[in-house]
């Protein structure tokens, strides 16, 4: 049992120095790779031999030499060591940057700053666009026309039904139910009400109604063909609405001729 466990524990503290070996490897690798060593460096009048450069940043650099270490300004390096340490490019590329943001705000000011005419025109053209007034004098006397014109259906309506002998009632002010006072001065059953919201059938109702309401006003075929036309329907139904009973012919008197008998 003691071995036992001398042996988990010899293995456990082996993977903990494999795993300490391991990292202390990688971070002398990415210490190595950071670093640039340079065998002698020229910086102004100063010569420094077995250079490290340890850090860089935007304005100094950190050196460790044969001399000890040295704190220089990136503003003192010659442009050929500016070169070889890396620094002419990140300025180039830095430069780049500065100057793509400076051209995309000086687009986008200048696009805000300019007034094209046109495009201010469309926009004022499109400003009213799905607003909605009611209480606007346009929208208040369309309102108002479509109340007269649905006034004067049901007015025609009124008379229709009365010109073929039935009383419509106050249903044939109320839309929807109006077609009840309608089928009745059509002759038609009540059931025909929801022939009339049935999609497809509802075609074949007005045809079955316009069909019998000339005939019940006393008019020819081509009334009841024109109340299914778009067009010609609104003068039609008038027609039905205002039109009279059309004239019975007068009945011929009958002569009666006597003769006499001989007896």
């Amino acid at each position: 049992m003691n071995n036992v466990n001398i042996k988990r524990a010899f293995f456990g503290v082996r993977w903990v120095w494999v795993a300490l070996a391991t990292w202390l490897i990688y971070s002398t690798g990415a210490q190595a790779a950071a670093e640039e060593k340079y065998d002698v460096l020229e910086i102004g009048s100063h010569t420094y031999r077995n250079v490290t450069v340890t850090t860089k940043t935007k304005k100094y650099i950190f050196l460790m030499h044969s001399g000890g270490m040295s704190n220089i300004k990136v503003s003192d390096l010659s442009p050929e060591l500016k070169d070889q340490l890396g620094y002419t490019a990140a300025e180039a590329a830095e430069a780049a940057k500065v100057k793509t943001n400076s051209l995309s705000s000086w687009a986008k000011q200048t696009f805000k700053k300019m007034e094209i005419e046109p495009i201010r025109q469309l926009e004022a053209s499109f400003a009213g666009v799905g607003k909605f007034d009611i209480h606007s004098r346009p929208v208040v006397m369309a309102l108002a026309v479509a109340g007269l014109v649905y006034l004067l259906f049901c007015y025609c309506g009124m008379l229709i039904c009365r010109k073929t002998g039935n009383e419509p009632g106050p249903l044939i002010w109320l839309p929807v139910l109006q077609i009840f006072p309608f089928l009745r001065a059509a002759q038609m059953a009540p059931g025909w009400f929801f022939a009339f919201l049935v999609p497809i059938i509802n075609v074949i109702a007005l045809i079955v109604w316009a069909v019998n309401i000339a005939q019940a006003r006393g008019k020819s075929g081509w009334v009841a063909f024109c109340l299914l036309l778009p067009l010609t329907n609104v003068l039609a139904y008038a027609y039905l609405a205002f039109s009279g009973m059309p004239k019975k012919p007068k009945p011929v008197p009958r002569v009666e001729i006597m003769t006499l008998e001989t007896a």
